[in-house]
């Protein structure tokens, strides 16, 4: 599925979640499934509060010293399988 850079996702409200020892830890509360997030996507997990698929990778650029490229197809991926896990829910930018 194509992410648009201007999307805004959000965590999706059957999802719980907390950071531990700096990964995040999701729990999808309809089917009980528990997923650990590695350090990128614990670090794009975080910036999940409104912010636009653009402004996410410029974050992703500034902690990992990375190039915008590789940050914009690093958030596309995790956001796009989150999306298809149900894990988050898309919205437009404010």
């Amino acid at each position: 599925m194509p992410i648009e850079d201007t999307r805004v996702f959000m965590p999706a409200e059957t999802v719980a979640y907390r950071t531990i020892a700096g990964s995040a830890v999701l729990v999808n509360i309809q089917d009980n499934k528990m997923i650990r997030l590695n350090e990128t996507g614990s670090r794009i997990w975080s910036l999940l509060d409104g912010r636009t698929v653009d402004e996410i990778a410029g974050q992703m650029c500034d902690i990992f010293e990375v190039s915008r490229e590789d940050a914009l197809r690093d958030a596309r991926e995790f956001l796009g399988n989150m999306a298809e896990r149900g894990l988050v829910t898309r919205g437009d930018a404010k």
